[in-house]
């Protein structure tokens, strides 16, 4: 299996898009977040003997990061920060749905709370980039 596969598959899992009848996110939407966030971690990460040419309108990732010439592990940064650039994506549309609270006499609409876990879920994405980050530095 290529990455365009593989590591479409496993962002798709780790961001809960699996049920096929209500996915979010295309195999080409996820494609290409995977590609810019190679493009990121290679600006976040020193990446050994590794150059990867990357094409975000395609999209394509050359060499393949899933392949065994390619350093094990780097792939999983690719996942963790294209989920932290879907999770900023989705603050950034739902923050004029859900970043309201109204107060009115005996009535309130508070809606602050879907965007607190938005927050939490883009925050358990970082801290798992941070964490990954970390070890594949050590």
């Amino acid at each position: 299996m290529a990455w365009d596969t593989t590591l479409v598959n496993r962002l798709r899992f780790y961001i809960h898009d699996i049920d096929a009848s209500t996915q979010s996110y295309t195999d080409s939407t996820l494609a290409k977040y995977l590609a810019i966030s190679v493009i990121d971690v290679a600006s976040d990460v020193y990446l050994i003997d590794t150059t990867f040419t990357v094409n975000t309108d395609d999209p394509s990732i050359s060499p393949d990061p899933t392949s065994s010439s390619v350093p094990q592990g780097i792939a999983n940064l690719f996942v963790l920060r294209a989920a932290m650039l879907i999770a900023m994506g989705e603050m950034r549309r739902d923050v004029a749905k859900y970043g309201i609270k109204v107060k009115d006499d005996m009535t309130s609409y508070d809606a602050t709370g879907a965007m607190k876990g938005r927050a939490e879920v883009f925050k358990s994405y970082e801290e798992n980039y941070q964490k990954t980050k970390w070890e594949w530095e050590k």
